[in-house]
C-alpha cells in the first residue's frame, strides 16, 4: 500500500524537488540559528545591520526624510525604540532607498509593540532575512533549470551558499538579488513589462541594483521591437517608472548631504595596482560577454565593474557587496534568443571566475567567499574579533 502511494507521488516529488530542497534548507537554517548563541541573532555573532534597518523604519515613521539628511545618531534623537542601536552607527548616514522600509516594517512594528529581549528580536530579524534568501535561492535555481545551464549544479550550490551567508549576517541584499532572477525569468518568457518591473523593484529596495539597468533597457528595447503599442501593459510600466523615480530621488537627496571625498579613487589608482587590474578584468569579461552572450551582458559587466571601482576606496572587507557580480548571470539568461546555447554556457561559467576575482581584488574577503558560511558556522569570526561585553 505504502509502495503504491509512493509510486503515485513520485511524479509530484520529482516536479517539486527544488522546492522541497529549499524548504529543507530553510528548516535546517532556522534550526541552526535557534541553536547558536549570538547577541544580535546573526550566525557570526558580530553583524547588526538588521537591527539598524529595523530602527530606521521607526525613525522614518517619526521624522520622514530627515533620516537621509542627518547622521544616524542625530536622526535617532528623541525617537525611542525598544531595540534602539544608534550608538553602533551614530556617525553614518542611512544609505538605502525607500523600499528598505517596507522590507523591515513588519520587524519594526513587531519589535516596538511586543516586549522581547534584543537577542530574540535580532534572531527574528535574521530568520526573516533567511526566509527572503530562500525565496531568492529558489528563483535562481529555477532560472538555471529553465535555462538548461550546463554547470547548473555548481552555480546553484555557489549562489545558495553565497545568499545564505549574506542572510545569516543580516544583510537584505538577498531581496534585490532574488528580484534579478525573477526579472531574467520574466524576460525569457517575453513578459518584458514584468521583467522591467522586477528590475525597478530591485532598485527600489537597494541602490546596488543599478547593475540591472542594462537588463531593464534591453527588455524595453525588446518590447519596442516585438510588441505593438496597443499590447503594452502600461500599468506595470508606470509602476516601474514610479519605483525607479522614487529610488533615484532618494539617492539624489541623500548624496546632497553626504558628498564622498573627492579624488579618493584617483589617489587609489596612483598608489595601488588593484584598480588597474579591475579595469583589465572588466575589459576582458565584457569582451567575453559580448562574444558569447550579447550587448546586454557586456553592458552589465561594465556597470558592475564601475560600481566595484567606486566602492573600492571605502568598502574593503564588505564581502557581501560582491553580490553585484551575479547580475551578468541574469543578463545572459534573460533571453532565449541570444547566441548559441554552448556560447551562453561558456559565459555563464566564466562569470563565476568574474565573481571570485571581484571578491579578491575589490572586497578583500578573507573568509572564503561563498564558502565563508562555513567559517561562520565554525565560529571563526568570533575568534578573530574583540570580545563583546554583552556576549
Amino acid at each position: 500500500m505504502s509502495g503504491s502511494l509512493l509510486a503515485r507521488r513520485a511524479p509530484w516529488l520529482r516536479g517539486n524537488s527544488l522546492l522541497l530542497i529549499v524548504l529543507s534548507s530553510w528548516l535546517a537554517s532556522v534550526a541552526l540559528l535557534v541553536a547558536q548563541r549570538s547577541p544580535f541573532g546573526d550566525l557570526s555573532g558580530w553583524y547588526s545591520d538588521h537591527l539598524r534597518n529595523s530602527y530606521a523604519v521607526w525613525i522614518f515613521l517619526r521624522r520622514g526624510i530627515e533620516i537621509y539628511a542627518l547622521p544616524f545618531g542625530q536622526a535617532a534623537l528623541r525617537v525611542p525604540f525598544r531595540h534602539a542601536v544608534p550608538e553602533l552607527y551614530s556617525d553614518e548616514y542611512f544609505l538605502y532607498p525607500p523600499g528598505s522600509f517596507l522590507i523591515f516594517l513588519p520587524l519594526s512594528l513587531l519589535g516596538q509593540w511586543l516586549p522581547m529581549t534584543k537577542g530574540t528580536f535580532g534572531l527574528i530579524g535574521i530568520v526573516w532575512i533567511v526566509s527572503l534568501a530562500h525565496a531568492a535561492i529558489y528563483a535562481w535555481w529555477k532560472l538555471f533549470q529553465e535555462a538548461r545551464v550546463g554547470a547548473a549544479s555548481v552555480l546553484s550550490a555557489f549562489v545558495g551558499l553565497f545568499l545564505l551567508r549574506i542572510a545569516f549576517s543580516g544583510f537584505y541584499d538577498v531581496v534585490w538579488v532574488g528580484a534579478a532572477a525573477m526579472a531574467a525569468r520574466a524576460s525569457r518568457e517575453k513578459r518584458y513589462e514584468t521583467a522591467i518591473l522586477w528590475c525597478a523593484a530591485a532598485a527600489f529596495v537597494h541602490f546596488r541594483a543599478v547593475v540591472l539597468a542594462p537588463l531593464a533597457v534591453g527588455c524595453l528595447w525588446s518590447l519596442v521591437r516585438e510588441a505593438p503599442w496597443a499590447e503594452w501593459r502600461l500599468k506595470k510600466l508606470f509602476l516601474a517608472f514610479l519605483l525607479g523615480l522614487l529610488s533615484l530621488a532618494s539617492f539624489v537627496y541623500m548624496t546632497h548631504f553626504r558628498v564622498p571625498p573627492a579624488g579618493a579613487l584617483v589617489k587609489l589608482f596612483h598608489n595601488e595596482y588593484g584598480p588597474t587590474l579591475v579595469v583589465v578584468l572588466a575589459a576582458v569579461f565584457a569582451t567575453v560577454a559580448l562574444r558569447f552572450s550579447g550587448i546586454v551582458s557586456a553592458g552589465t559587466v561594465a556597470i558592475v565593474s564601475a560600481v566595484a571601482l567606486v566602492e573600492m576606496p571605502d568598502f574593503r572587507g564588505a564581502w557581501w557587496h560582491g553580490c553585484i557580480a551575479v547580475a551578468p548571470w541574469a543578463a545572459a539568461l534573460s533571453s532565449q534568443r541570444s547566441r548559441s546555447f554552448k556560447g551562453v554556457n561558456r559565459f555563464v561559467e566564466a562569470n563565476l571566475l568574474f565573481v571570485l576575482c571581484l571578491e579578491t581584488l575589490v572586497y578583500r574577503d578573507r573568509h572564503g567567499g561563498a564558502l565563508g558560511v562555513g567559517a561562520q558556522f565554525a565560529s571563526d569570526y568570533r575568534l578573530d574579533r574583540p570580545h563583546r561585553p554583552d556576549r
